[in-house]
């Protein structure tokens, strides 16, 4: 019985500190099982990375070598690899690629850094001959994907004609449905900025993602840690110009505020990371900030929006984002067809949230007039797992001296994207094969999501001619409306077995 009940401290130990007995998971059909990976470690890769090209290019250096070439520099342009490679993480991680995809994109990526890394150890010699170093240097801009030197106009006459040359196809993007688009044709009114020329906050944009904090059990045993709260990260995206000399401060309702610089200059979307002080937990079931933000061009601060999770508590003593709210929040937004810029064509997609014990597969919809309008739409990737609570204990004790594994002890939150089979032709191009212009119909639209069968959302929305949605109540473009890329539906839960109840509530 002893040893039983150790094994359940240890067990629960080892959760609350953030590391799983296992990464194995298992991911719908047709990725199957994964080993989840560390994603915390790119960040320290990039940061050696950054390093390492700093020490060997010095601030004066990177100003004379790289201003005239690069639109940023070589430090930024690692901190985007870097993000990109902690995003590809998160999207493997939450099962949107499959293990293959994931493996060579990583490799890709890997290899990459580590020649990055190199050629900045390299640069570091102080007797590497010029020429050398002027060939590395450039070998670290074709690396780092910045545009090759400006040509300058040649001095030499000459009156041979110049050959023909192809015209040059645009050179694609790819684009992630992690990724907001507010380039849409058809994209939803949006609240006008707090304030002229300050950025829009895009309310709020992703999942979060929630830090525990760890304190000394008592002032005279600072080395003996007990959990004492949490934390979310504020990850910030902003659409607009920022600059980088601006500032942002989060300010809660206690008072309590903390300031981080913006540190880039960018021109669109924006992502800005305001790490919070580890001194300060909370443990509340809701953890919200205003977010202001300071124009260092006019000297000016501003309120731009706010944010607001939902926290639960699990039945071991941690606490988790409770993505409950979602479940009757659905959307409709048009992204580019295929998945790139500049956009060929822009496509509907249709998003909903699911409360589960395990993942189960979706179908969806949608009829005008009683009249079906599309065919049944399986799931789409960018489908995922949003989040987890864990309701339910590991373990049940069924005698004295022996437990039982509980099935299925998490709650998970999936969202699942459908693609709807119609096209809005951004360049006069004709639609793909197997696909319509839109809108095929206007007017009244129902959408049912349905599992194994069973209807369990159902989705309103109406669609104008010209193919834009009327819009919902707080996203009429007005002051304080909603600053977001899709449209919000109404949306109801249908009564029905399939989704989770959840147990052991606080």
């Amino acid at each position: 019985m002893l040893s039983v009940r150790c094994a359940r401290r240890i067990a629960c130990l080892v959760f609350l500190v953030g590391c799983a007995p296992t990464r194995e998971y298992r991911c719908p059909d047709p990725i199957g099982p994964i080993v989840r990976d560390d994603c915390d470690a790119y960040a320290t890769r990039t940061e050696s990375a950054k390093v390492a090209l700093q020490a060997g290019i010095g601030p004066a250096q990177i100003g004379a070598t790289f201003s005239e070439e690069a639109l940023r520099s070589p430090s930024e342009l690692i901190q985007v690899m870097g993000q990109r490679m902690l995003s590809l993480c998160h999207d493997f991680n939450a099962c949107r690629l499959t293990p293959a995809d994931y493996l060579a994109r990583r490799e890709e990526m890997d290899r990459t850094m580590l020649a990055i890394t190199a050629l900045g150890e390299q640069l570091k010699r102080p007797d590497l001959p010029p020429a050398e170093r002027e060939q590395m240097q450039k070998k670290l801009l074709d690396m780092l994907g910045a545009p090759p030197p400006r040509k300058t106009a040649s001095t030499t006459r000459t009156d041979a004609p110049a050959p023909a040359s192809e015209p040059v196809k645009p050179r694609k993007t790819a684009m992630y449905s992690s990724e907001p688009w507010l380039d849409a044709r058809l994209r939803p009114p949006v609240a006008p900025p707090a304030k002229e020329g300050f950025p829009r906050l895009l309310s709020p944009w992703g999942h979060g993602t929630l830090d525990h904090i760890w304190v000394p059990k008592s002032p005279d045993r600072p080395h003996d840690m007990k959990l004492g709260g949490f934390q979310v990260r504020p990850h910030l995206t902003l659409w607009g110009k920022i600059e980088a000399d601006d500032r942002i401060e989060i300010r809660f309702e206690d008072g309590f505020k903390t300031r981080c610089p913006v540190k880039k200059n960018q021109d669109g979307i924006g992502s800005v990371y305001c790490p919070l002080p580890k001194d300060r937990p909370w443990t509340g079931r809701t953890f919200g900030y205003r977010v202001a933000y300071y124009r260092a061009a006019t000297d000016e601060w501003a309120e731009i929006g706010q944010v607001r999770w939902t926290v639960a508590p699990s039945v071991e003593k941690s606490w988790a984002i409770d993505y409950d709210e979602l479940r009757t929040e659905g959307w409709l937004y048009f992204f580019p067809e295929p998945p790139a810029l500049p956009a060929e064509f822009e496509r509907p997609y249709l998003y909903v949230t699911l409360r589960l014990r395990q993942y189960q597969k979706a179908t969806a919809r949608c009829f005008v007039g009683g009249e079906p309008v599309t065919p049944a739409m399986t799931s789409e990737r960018g489908s995922g797992q949003t989040g987890t609570l864990q309701d339910r204990p590991r373990y049940r004790e069924v005698s004295p001296h022996s437990s039982q594994a509980v099935a299925d002890p998490f709650l998970e939150w999936w969202h699942y994207v459908f693609a709807l089979p119609f096209v809005v032709p951004r360049a006069g191009a004709a639609p793909p094969e197997g696909m319509a212009p839109w809108p095929p119909k206007t007017g009244d639209w129902t959408c049912r999501v349905s599992v194994e069968g069973t209807p369990v959302r159902e989705l309103r929305f109406a669609v104008k001619p010209d193919g834009t949605l009327e819009p919902a109540p707080g996203q009429r473009g007005q002051p304080g409306d909603l600053v977001h890329p899709w449209w919000r539906v109404e949306t109801r839960v249908l009564p029905n077995h399939v989704e989770a109840e959840r147990e052991n509530q606080p």
